[in-house]
């Protein structure tokens, strides 16, 4: 089972602001887990105390994601580097 990715344009800028290989890794990651939940070469966690968020680490930056079991949907929700995320 895949699920469809949404960037809003908020976290669009925040993506860009990221240094390229960070960008690009974050990106990658996302979409390699969208295509494939249950791939083991992403690190995903589930944030604790959300009960539809999630985490994407690589390497110094996060990628925080909700997650929408109903519409199939991964909608990203912030880009941020690790010393700012929680």
């Amino acid at each position: 089972m895949s699920y469809n990715v949404e960037y809003p344009k908020s976290v669009e800028k925040k993506l860009a602001s990221l240094p390229v290989d960070a960008r690009k890794a974050l990106c990658v990651a996302f979409e390699k887990f969208a295509a494939d939940p249950l791939t083991r070469e992403v690190d995903v966690l589930k944030i604790k105390g959300k009960s539809d968020q999630y985490r994407i680490r690589c390497g110094n930056y996060r990628l925080i994601f909700q997650l929408n079991k109903v519409k199939n949907v991964l909608q990203a929700l912030t880009a941020i580097d690790r010393k700012d995320a929680y």
